[in-house]
């Protein structure tokens, strides 16, 4: 049998033809209608609409939760509007004791309530660390730390806003008692260095806007004007009042102008003086708004309240040390309540500012003149000036105006805006 003959009779007829089929692949279909197109080339237009569905819905979330961020929010106006007031309560109320009490020491008069104040938030921040070694079992926790990164790094940024608390600080206090000594020396009204100070509002407007493109509303503008006008009444009207007291006890004082500025240079320096307060309140609050991300405002105020104190004990020595002085454990009292009360308005103007509308925030901070003038009318048993009324007049329709009234009119024109889009679509 020959090769020919034995691979016949080894492979079929039937399977020799399944071979052949197999490697030539299926014979081609010539009718049109039956041939099958690939997958690849499969008609898309039922899986594009699913997409273009899912494309609309994303859409419509994103607008809806873009919405939901810029509408207006009760609970937050209230929450940096109430921190302005009761920063505006604790500073007049601390100046108020400080002022009825040590107001003729000077600048060393921050020796009376420098330690109390650096003694309290000392223990504060001693609370807190405990706090934290309970919780996490560190000292400093370097998830949140304010003092090292998360690798253990320092924060060497975080000195900035901090020297910059308490300079701007030291350098409020230091020109308003130069000035205001000036514009006595010089006949000059003191109550126009104290109307200088509301112009922090203003200033904040600008510094706000080229910093952070913070902008205020026509409503945020009127009750700014509202709250200056509530400072300049008050102002005037202590100024009035401790010039009538100071007639009283020194008719015959005259200042030898021989030595020394001249009367009309002193009014000139007090102005040029009184023109810098509000800009070191106003340098201060960017400070806390550029770095609250890396050093939360309450931590910043707290930290440069015990900073500040701490150096303000200088006065303390100084005071003791004075045998005209008696620093006792009464001076000591007092000056803690003043210290810890101005501390805790710095605290919360530092938080107001930093998630609230800064220019609306110093306005509101600003009613510690009507608490201090308050104090002093409820203390002395004094009825209430023309002044007095128009400055409280003033103060009311101002709170009223940066918090609710503003409110309602930012509710209402995002109602419009949404209306509008809703329409165009």
């Amino acid at each position: 049998m020959s090769n020919t003959n034995v691979e016949k009779a080894v492979v079929p007829a039937d399977s020799r033809e399944k071979y052949i089929a197999e490697e030539e692949g299926p014979a081609p279909n010539t009718d049109r209608g039956l041939t099958e197109a690939p997958k690849d080339e499969l008609p898309t237009q039922e899986k594009s609409q699913k997409e273009d569905v899912k494309d609309t819905d994303a859409k419509k979330d994103a607008t809806k939760e873009k919405d939901e961020k810029e509408k207006p929010s009760w609970r937050h106006t209230c929450y940096w509007v109430s921190l302005a007031l009761l920063a505006g309560f604790n500073m007049g109320t601390g100046s108020f004791i400080y002022a009825s009490n040590f107001s003729g020491l000077g600048i060393v008069g921050t020796g009376t309530y420098a330690p109390g104040g650096f003694l309290f938030y000392v223990l504060v921040k001693i609370g807190m660390l405990i706090k934290s070694r309970i919780k996490t079992g560190a000292w400093i926790n370097p998830a949140n730390s304010t003092v090292v990164y998360p690798d253990g790094k320092i924060r060497w940024t975080n000195l900035i806003p901090l020297i910059a608390n308490t300079v701007t600080n030291g350098a409020y206090l230091v020109i308003l008692t130069y000035a205001w000594a000036y514009a006595k020396r010089g006949g000059l009204n003191q109550g126009i260095i104290s109307t200088f100070l509301s112009f922090a509002s203003v200033i904040n407007i600008g510094l706000f806007y080229c910093f952070f493109k913070e902008k205020v509303t026509v409503v945020q503008v009127i009750g700014i004007v509202i709250m200056i006008g509530c400072i300049v009444c008050l102002s005037f009207e202590t100024s009035q009042k401790g010039e009538e007291d100071l007639s009283e006890t020194n008719e015959d004082e005259e200042y030898d102008y021989s030595e020394g500025p001249s009367k009309l240079m002193s009014c000139v320096y007090a102005l040029i003086l009184a023109s810098f307060a509000p800009w070191t309140m106003s340098i201060k609050q960017v400070f806390i708004r550029m770095y609250m991300k890396e050093y939360p405002p309450l931590l910043q105020g707290l930290d440069s309240m015990i900073l500040e104190y701490g150096l303000f004990c200088i006065g303390t020595i100084l005071l003791v040390k004075d045998e005209e002085f008696d620093f006792t454990w009464r001076v000591f009292g007092i000056g803690a309540v003043a210290g810890i009360m101005i501390g805790l308005g710095r605290i919360f103007v530092a938080m107001a500012v930093a998630v609230g509308i800064a220019a609306a925030v110093q306005a509101l901070m600003s009613t510690h003149a009507l608490h201090q003038t308050l104090w002093s009318t409820i203390v002395d048993g004094q009825s209430f000036t023309t002044l007095q009324a128009l400055g409280l007049m003033f103060g009311l329709l101002g709170v009223f105006t940066l918090s609710a009234v503003n409110y309602f009119v930012e509710q209402a024109i995002h109602n419009k805006n949404v209306k509008a889009k809703a329409a165009e679509k």
